[in-house]
């Protein structure tokens, strides 16, 4: 009987471990505060009241309060009932079990009570507008001045609006703090606890606040040396925004640092932004980009001449063509690991500004131009004017003129001596009818940065090379491109005379790309 009786015992004792496991205790809800039910308690000798503790939040898992008097010969306190026991005044406090929050009261004790007999609001003290999330404190007078009992309850007409919380009690006045919530009107009643008198203050507005609109940091943007500081400037708009508050962070503290004083410091090469944001809950921000840099240049110059000279420094290229500022122009700088970010490159293309493309590096400066294909102006150029600390110390001008042009070649042979035929000029698509009565030896293929006339040879100078460009045929088995052996462009060769057909030449240089259509009649 004894072994089934423990095995019972453990089945039990199983059973309750597994009920445990699959209903776990919930997980206790802290206390925030307490509040209590008068805001003050007046009583002859012997009189009592009962007083109510509200523990925060409602849902608080202990809600046991400790009750104090701080004067006992005054009165004294038993789970919340006060009692009066001599005459005087003395203060009554609620303590919660967790966390220690406390809420405390004044406590009166007359032979006789003088009782209340009205009360009237203050209207010239407190404001008739708030912006959401201000506060301002009321004043209601209860009378007469000798009342004993100036306990009340504070009510808000819209809650949503506007939340009011007992501030103090003096000898014949009340006070309210009322906390703006969202915008609207509200008003604020005061109700007293002896006679149960009430006074309402006006009508409160309660406005959106004025938020910031914009940050603007001078200077805009940071070029430093490593170890280097500068100090910004920070102005918040409109004038008249509520919170002109604002917080200021680096994206990269390895990089630069900002402290509270809005002085940047340069850590280390590199780059990272300051961030200046608001926090009025706009969300506006401002990015101050910061670089910080190596040797600053002593000079730049470019080909022949002087260093930091503004001398026209002139050359020609071609639209696709990336330009090498170094390898292109000649460009030098001294020191040579100088950083070329110092120095700010005023880099223009007045035809297309879309088609520009540029990049300043640390060590070294690239351009190209690359049109679009209904754009058929071929005369441009790009301009490019370096300063350096406010000081313009170069002055280059790169032409664009590109016509891509037919030649008449005798023999099919890489003379490229031959008559000038056709003018492809600008990028526009072009059309040219190719008939058995006319250069049935073949054609060459030639582009330039430059119109030419008959006489090739004269404008040597001004060819695009062919390595820097290629030129494909949609159809092989009618029109063959070749290579000229000398690099100078492509042989066109016509493979059949009976078709009448359009065969397309696609001709690309960098990012540019253009077609030519050649109409094949028999």
């Amino acid at each position: 009987m004894k072994n089934y009786l423990l095995l019972a015992l453990a089945a039990v004792a199983l059973c309750f471990t597994a009920c445990k496991k699959d209903n776990p205790e919930p997980t206790p809800v802290a206390v925030t505060g307490v509040s209590l039910s008068k805001t003050m308690v007046g009583l002859e000798i012997e009189e009592s009241v009962k007083v109510v503790a509200t523990v925060l939040p409602k849902n608080a898992t202990n809600k046991a309060v400790e009750w104090s008097v701080a004067n006992t010969s005054v009165a004294t306190v038993a789970n919340g009932v006060v009692t009066a026991v001599a005459v005087g005044e003395t203060t009554l406090t609620a303590t919660t079990a967790d966390g220690g929050h406390t809420a405390t009261i004044p406590v009166k004790v007359v032979t006789e009570k003088v009782p209340v007999t009205g009360i009237s609001w203050y209207s010239y003290y407190g404001m008739k507008e708030l912006k959401i999330g201000g506060t301002s404190e009321y004043v209601m007078f209860i009378n007469p001045a000798d009342a004993t009992d100036v306990g009340v309850v504070w009510t808000s007409s819209n809650p949503a609006v506007a939340t009011v919380k007992h501030k103090r009690t003096q000898q014949d006045a009340v006070r309210v703090e009322l906390t703006a919530v969202a915008p609207g009107k509200v008003t604020v009643t005061c109700t007293t606890d002896d006679g149960g008198f009430s006074a309402t203050t006006d009508e409160i507005t309660v406005l959106e606040p004025v938020l910031v609109e914009s940050i603007i940091a001078s200077p805009e943007s940071l070029r430093l040396t490593k170890g280097g500081v500068q100090q910004l400037s920070v102005s918040v708009y409109p004038a008249e925004a509520d919170n002109k508050y604002y917080e200021v962070s680096s994206s990269n503290p390895s990089v630069v640092t900002i402290d509270a004083n809005n002085k940047v410091t340069a850590v280390d090469l590199g780059e990272a932004e300051i961030i200046i944001k608001a926090t009025d809950g706009s969300g506006i921000e401002c990015r101050v980009p910061v670089q910080v840099l190596g040797y600053l240049p002593n000079s730049i110059k470019f080909a022949e001449h002087n260093a930091n000279s503004t001398e026209l420094y002139e050359t020609r290229s071609w639209h696709g063509k990336v330009i090498d500022f170094k390898k292109d122009l000649g460009m030098t700088v001294v020191p040579a690991d100088a950083d070329l970010r110092w120095i700010d490159w005023n880099i223009t293309f007045a035809k297309e500004p879309t088609a520009l493309k540029y990049e300043v590096s640390a060590d070294n400066v690239t351009a190209s131009v690359c049109l679009s294909e209904n754009f058929s102006d071929g005369s441009f150029y790009i301009e490019s004017l370096p300063y350096l600390e406010g000081q313009q110390i170069g002055n280059v001008r790169i032409y664009m003129q590109t016509f891509p042009c037919l030649f008449y070649s005798h023999g099919l042979s890489d003379d490229t001596t031959g008559t000038h035929i056709e003018n492809l000029g600008g990028t526009r698509n072009y059309s040219f009818n190719w008939d058995a009565s006319r250069y049935k030896s073949g054609l060459n293929f030639v582009t330039y940065c430059r119109e030419v006339t008959a006489m090739l040879n004269a404008f040597k100078l001004y060819q695009i090379p062919a390595s820097e460009y290629t030129l494909t045929s949609s159809d092989e088995s009618l029109v063959k491109l070749t290579p000229l052996t000398t690099g100078e462009g492509y042989m066109i060769e016509r493979l059949n005379w009976d078709k009448l057909i359009a065969v397309t030449l696609t001709y690309k240089c960098g990012d540019h790309t253009q077609t030519y259509t050649l109409n094949l009649i028999p």
